[in-house]
C-alpha cells in the first residue's frame, strides 16, 4: 500500500522541486442568478398549429453559416478547439495570487511518497488506503504568486499530477471521482454534484437513451464503450437485418452516409472527432476512474447515428432518416449539434414524427453570433421555438454564465442557455472525449446542446423513477421551469433561462410525489400558469 504525504503536493507543484519527482517525468497534462421568476410553457396550447408535414430529401441551398455544421457540404470547425491544458477557468489574466486554494489530484502509484517527503520536506507522513481509481486529491495553498502559464507548465511537466483546479471546483462531494472531472468547469457551474445524490437515488432499471446524430462516436473509447446503446434485436456482424428495421447489423447505431453498421467516423477528416466530443459531454461514464464524466454519467446509453460518414458534409436526407431511426428504435433524447440556414420541410416532418413518438429533441442555435429571426432562420435549431418537445439551445460561458460571444441568440427563439465554453473570449472550451482514448477542449453551441441533452436525460430518469411517463413537452417544461433566471440573459435567451442541474433535481423531488400511475404528469398548474405563454 502506498503512503501519501499531504505535504507532497507542494513539492510536486513548486517548480524547483519538480525534479525530485523524476520517476514521474514523462509529461502529460491534467488537466447565478435568482429563481424567483421561473417560467414554463405549460399553460398554453402546443407551440405551433398547422405545421408543414410535407417532406422532401436534399441539401440546403443557401446560407453561409459558421455553425460547426454547414449543410451546404463543408464543415467549419469551432475556432476554439485546443489540446487539453488542464487549468481551471477562474484565474485572472495575470495569474494566481499567493494563498489561492487548489485541489490537486495525485497518482498514488507514481512513486513512493514516503521517500519523497522524507528527502524533500518535513517527513510528515500519513497512512492511507489506496483508492480504487489510483488517484487521491489534496488541498493545497499556492505559496507565492504564479502565472497561469507557469503553474500549468509545472503541473503538466509532472505526470504524477493527474489534475489541478481551484478548490471550489472540487468541493462538491457527489461529483464522480474520475481524474479530469475537477477540470470540467461546466459541471461545477451547473451545480451538478448537488444534483447527483438525487439522480443516484432515482436510478431505474431502464437506462435513458440519447441519440447523438453527428459525425459518429468512437465505440472503443474508454469513457464511452460501456455506455453504448445495444440493439437487442440485432445480431452484430452477421450481415442480416435481424430486426427487419431496414438496417443490417445496426447494433450500436448506424452510419447513414456510408451505409455501414458501425457509427464510428468513416475517415479522419478535419471534424471527425466532433460526435465523440458531443457524446462525452452528454454521457461519458462517470465513476470509472478514467477521464471525464458526462452530465448524465450513469443510467444512460448512447445511440451513435453518423450522418457525415467519411465526408465533411451531411445531407438533410441522412439527418432526417437518423431522426426517424432514433424515434423508431427506442431513443428518449435526440441531440442535434448541426445545422444550416433556411427552413426545410423535411426537418419539420421528422421533428413532428419524433416528438409524437415520445422523443425530446435538443438542437444547437448556431455560432454566427447573430440574432435568430423568422428570416435569419437556422434549421433545425430555430424550429425549437415552434414545437413543445424541442429546445433550441444557446451557449453560455461556465466562468460567469454570460452569453458566449459566438452563440446565436434571440429572446424568443433561443429557449435555454447551457455551458458550451468555459471562457469563450479566451478560447477555452469545455473538456470531453476525443477518439483514441484522448480528451480535448472545444467550444460552440454544438457543445452546449449535449450538456443540455444530459440534463433532459436526468429529468426523464428522475421522473420515471417516481412513477411517471413524461412526454417531450413535459420534459422541456421541467427543464425551463427549473432553470435559473439571469437578468443579463433576458435579451438573448427567452426569459433569461440558464440550465441548473441542482434546481432541476430539487424541482422534480419537490413537485412530483412518487406514484403508481405511469402517465404524463405535465407541469403543476401553479408553476405553469405563473410562467405565462411560451410565444
Amino acid at each position: 500500500m502506498k503512503r501519501w504525504s499531504r505535504t507532497l503536493v507542494a513539492a510536486a507543484l513548486a517548480a524547483p522541486l519538480v525534479a525530485s519527482l523524476a520517476a514521474c517525468s514523462q509529461g502529460g497534462g491534467s488537466g447565478s442568478g435568482s429563481n424567483a421568476n421561473m417560467k414554463a410553457p405549460a399553460c398554453t396550447a402546443p407551440k405551433m398549429a398547422g405545421m408543414t408535414t410535407q417532406a422532401f430529401d436534399g441539401e440546403t441551398t443557401s446560407g453561409t453559416s459558421t455553425d460547426p455544421f454547414d449543410l451546404n457540404g463543408k464543415l467549419v470547425l469551432d475556432s476554439g478547439i485546443t489540446e487539453f491544458s488542464g487549468m481551471s477557468s477562474g484565474a485572472a489574466a495575470s495569474g494566481f495570487t499567493a494563498g489561492t486554494q487548489f485541489t490537486v489530484s495525485v497518482r498514488e502509484a507514481c512513486a513512493d511518497p514516503g521517500e519523497i517527503a522524507q528527502s524533500v520536506l518535513s517527513g510528515e507522513e500519513e497512512e492511507e488506503a489506496s483508492t480504487a481509481s489510483g488517484v487521491r486529491s489534496y488541498d493545497w495553498t499556492l505559496p507565492s504568486a504564479m502565472s497561469v502559464a507557469d503553474l500549468s507548465a509545472a503541473a503538466e511537466a509532472d505526470s504524477c499530477i493527474a489534475g489541478i483546479s481551484e478548490a471550489g471546483v472540487a468541493e462538491i462531494d457527489s461529483l464522480p471521482t474520475d481524474p479530469l472531472v475537477p477540470t470540467q468547469g461546466h459541471l461545477s457551474m451547473l451545480e451538478a454534484g448537488l444534483a447527483y445524490d438525487q439522480l443516484t437515488a432515482a436510478a431505474v432499471a431502464k437506462p435513458v437513451v440519447i441519440a447523438i446524430i453527428d459525425t459518429g462516436v468512437d465505440v472503443k473509447h474508454e469513457d464511452l464503450k460501456q455506455v453504448l446503446w445495444q440493439n437487442a434485436d440485432e445480431i452484430p456482424g452477421n450481415g442480416v437485418d435481424d430486426d427487419e428495421n431496414g438496417y443490417k447489423d445496426d447494433y450500436n447505431g448506424y452510419n447513414f452516409e456510408d451505409r455501414v453498421a458501425s457509427p464510428a467516423a468513416g475517415a479522419k477528416w478535419g471534424g471527425y472527432h466532433h460526435g465523440t466530443h458531443v457524446a462525452g459531454l452528454a454521457a461519458a461514464q462517470g465513476g470509472n476512474g478514467l477521464g471525464v464524466s458526462g452530465v448524465m454519467h450513469s443510467g444512460v446509453r448512447v445511440m451513435g447515428l453518423n450522418v457525415f460518414g467519411s465526408t465533411s458534409g451531411a445531407r438533410v436526407s441522412d439527418v432526417v432518416n437518423a431522426i426517424r431511426y432514433a424515434a423508431d428504435n427506442g431513443a428518449d433524447v435526440i441531440n442535434l449539434s448541426l445545422g444550416g440556414s433556411g427552413r426545410n420541410a423535411s426537418y419539420e416532418s421528422a421533428i413532428n414524427y419524433a416528438i409524437k413518438k415520445g422523443v425530446i429533441i435538443l438542437a444547437a442555435s448556431g455560432n454566427d453570433g447573430t440574432e435568430l429571426t423568422s428570416t435569419n432562420f437556422m434549421a433545425p435549431g430555430s424550429y425549437g421555438s415552434s414545437y413543445a418537445g424541442m429546445i433550441n439551445v444557446g451557449s453560455i460561458d461556465s466562468i460567469d454564465s454570460s452569453l458566449s460571444y459566438f452563440s446565436n441568440y434571440s429572446p424568443t427563439m433561443v429557449e435555454l442557455g447551457s455551458p458550451g465554453a468555459e471562457n469563450s473570449s479566451s478560447g477555452k472550451g469545455v473538456l470531453s472525449t476525443y477518439p483514441g482514448d484522448k480528451y480535448i477542449r472545444a467550444m460552440g453551441t454544438s457543445m452546449a446542446t449535449p450538456v443540455a441533452a444530459g440534463g433532459a436525460a436526468m429529468a426523464i430518469s428522475m421522473l420515471r423513477s417516481r412513477g411517471y411517463a413524461p412526454s417531450p413537452a413535459t420534459v422541456e417544461a421541467v427543464l425551463e421551469v427549473s432553470s435559473k433566471t439571469l437578468t443579463a440573459l433576458t435579451t438573448k435567451i427567452r426569459d433569461g433561462r440558464a440550465m441548473n442541474l441542482r434546481n432541476l433535481a430539487d424541482y422534480i423531488s419537490r413537485s412530483y410525489p412518487v406514484t403508481n400511475s405511469p402517465a404524463d404528469p405535465g407541469i403543476p398548474e401553479q408553476d405553469a400558469c405563473a410562467m405565462g405563454t411560451s410565444n
